[in-house]
């Protein structure tokens, strides 16, 4: 009870990182029933993106309650899938659904995304399904350095985030200014491909989901880093 309490409280907090675990506390209790209703299962098209690549090692940057990578380990059941992300309550809620889903190829881990506990070269594959925005931006320029060290060179590197369509466009100004810091913006409108080119990697292919509310992005550590 004291844990809800407290929850309840921070979500009216000054400060961004009481109110973001707060935010995500409760959304850790409808996130699953949130994804499946969303048209198109847009989770669904970015965790079989990732699988056509067939990687053996695969890390989940910001994972939450693990919904794209519990559907990643469905598809990829030999591979090893690794899920890490700040918050307790969300990593608590994920190890619980896996284990009750009878997924055995998941790990987690409880660590910031601006300090990976991986070496180098670690990886076949790295993703981060609606979790950039969620960084204020020097934590996500210090993941991205860090997302870039931990592929092995020819690795890939997925990203599912929110962008702002052409047309109505005024519905995802409105969502930021009532549900996301100002720093959420700076993944829109092409930024994160800027950041991804500023950080070295290459062959970035970008395509849209859900009438362009969503981006994903598809992008290569070089063979030769």
């Amino acid at each position: 009870m004291q844990n809800w309490q407290s929850m309840i409280f921070d979500l009216f907090s000054v400060e961004d990182k009481k109110r973001n675990r707060a935010k995500f506390f409760f959304n850790s209790l409808f996130y699953d029933s949130m994804c499946h209703a969303i048209p198109g299962r847009p989770h669904s098209v970015f965790a079989e993106m990732i699988a056509g690549e067939k990687p053996a090692t695969v890390l989940d940057v910001c994972s939450g309650k693990c919904y794209t990578t519990r559907a990643l380990a469905r598809l990829l059941p030999a591979s090893q899938i690794n899920a890490l992300d700040i918050s307790p309550e969300m990593l608590s809620v994920a190890r619980e659904r896996s284990e009750t889903e009878n997924l055995h190829n998941i790990r987690f881990y409880e660590q910031s995304a601006a300090q990976l506990p991986f070496e180098s070269d670690s990886f076949d594959a790295v993703f981060i399904s609606l979790g950039l925005h969620e960084l204020p931006t020097e934590i996500r320029s210090a993941a991205m350095k860090e997302i870039f060290r931990v592929i092995k060179p020819g690795g890939r590197f997925f990203i599912m985030d929110l962008d702002k369509p052409d047309n109505f466009g005024f519905l995802m100004d409105f969502y930021l200014a009532i549900g996301e810091p100002e720093y959420a913006k700076d993944v829109l409108a092409g930024r994160l491909v800027k950041l991804l080119q500023k950080f070295g990697f290459e062959k970035i292919k970008k395509t849209s989901l859900l009438a362009d509310f969503f981006q994903v992005i598809a992008a290569g550590k070089p063979a030769n880093a």
